[in-house]
């Protein structure tokens, strides 16, 4: 009986023992979870701050359910989604990998010297082909810090949470410069697609004293209602130019991947800036035909940094006055892409090949055949 009791006793005693085990491991999930939502609640507000895609469909084997998408700046900030890769000539191959968390302990990164900070598109990645021969053009040519963003992870649930994360990838692009205390008079930030618009809430985030932002086909879809705080324009830096490739806005231009209206001090409009030579026709076009015409600026301004004299524009009010030859190109031609001068303002047209190389330089100033009598 005395066995019994003691048993009974020491059952007693384990299971409270477990149960306060349980309550401590509650309580401390709880604390966790109050400390996390706590931190979430103190993060600064964005422009943007809603549901995007609230509810998303997810497929089973069984059945079709609903499940809910947690909020943007939730799935962003706590998955570290933006990393910075820096090159220079030290380091063409071997980048240092940054986080804002980080950036103050680099010992590749020269206050002194030029940077350039290169933000994707959505259906790309830091280490895509082009950006790369981009990088490496621009090792070849100078001494400078090349700072290639990565922010592919963002792009995992849909174009529509994308579109919206760009405000969170500008943010982190002002938050590194601030922790690399980069000088802004040093600094030129090219993005292409979602990537300007990204390039666009930096600058707005440094209170447009960036020198220079570059913006390639500017995205479209989602971005043509917004104001221009949530997009690129020409109050970002201290000269925004833009290169349009398949621009759109109006009704009639209204399928394509980039925005076709004047956002920078220097706008280019390649081969009138909708639908590229060597695309397909324009004739009901998929996501890949309008790409096609979308990715030549991208294309463009790597030739122009490879070799200035490829892409050489013309000053001129219109795409039919300059297809008519009713502008004095010989007199207006600048340099376009890389080499853009800081003074120009105003809208500039080239035509270009249809096949690599498509930059035709000065011939590009003149659809309907060049005059270099003069020199630029």
């Amino acid at each position: 009986m005395i066995n019994t009791a003691k048993s009974i006793q020491s059952m007693t005693s384990s299971n409270a023992i477990h149960s306060m085990t349980s309550l401590l491991s509650s309580l401390v999930n709880r604390v966790t979870e109050a400390t996390a939502q706590q931190e979430r609640d103190n993060r600064p507000l964005y422009r943007n701050s809603y549901f995007i895609n609230p509810v998303a469909v997810v497929k089973s084997n069984s059945m079709t359910s609903k499940r809910q998408i947690p909020r943007i700046w939730d799935m962003a900030s706590d998955s570290y989604l933006v990393e910075f890769m820096l090159f220079n000539r030290e380091s063409v191959e071997e980048p240092d990998f940054l986080l804002v968390a980080n950036a103050t302990n680099s010992t590749r990164f020269s206050k002194t010297r030029q940077t350039k900070l290169i933000i994707h598109d959505y259906n790309q990645t830091y280490s895509d082909n082009l950006l790369l021969r981009l990088k490496d053009a621009y090792l070849h040519h100078g001494d400078l810090n090349v700072i290639l963003v990565d922010w592919v992870q963002a792009r995992r649930y849909s174009y529509t949470v994308a579109a919206r994360v760009t405000e969170y990838v500008g943010v982190m692009c002002a938050r590194l410069v601030r922790e690399l205390d980069a000088d802004l008079s040093l600094l030129h930030v090219v993005g292409f697609g979602l990537g300007a618009h990204a390039a666009g809430i930096m600058g707005s985030e440094l209170n447009g004293k960036i020198s220079r932002i570059t913006g390639l086909d500017p995205s479209l879809p989602l971005f043509r209602m917004v104001t221009d705080n949530q997009k690129l324009d020409s109050e970002d830096a201290s000269f925004v130019d833009v290169f349009h490739s398949d621009g759109g806005d109006t009704f009639w231009h209204a399928n394509h991947l980039g925005m076709g209206n004047i956002m920078g001090h220097v706008d280019v409009y390649v081969n009138q800036g909708i639908f590229q030579p060597g695309c397909p026709a324009p004739n009901l076009p998929s996501y890949e035909d309008m790409y096609c015409s979308h990715i030549r600026s991208l294309q463009l301004f790597v030739e122009s940094v490879e070799n200035k004299e490829s892409t050489i524009g013309c000053s001129c009010d219109s795409w039919i006055a300059f297809r008519g030859m009713k502008c004095d190109c010989t007199d207006k031609m600048i340099y376009v892409g890389n080499s853009c001068p800081k003074k120009a303002k105003g809208k500039f047209y080239m035509v270009t090949r249809s096949t690599y190389p498509y930059g035709l330089g000065r011939r590009g100033a003149f659809p309907a055949g060049p005059k270099l009598s003069k020199t630029m």
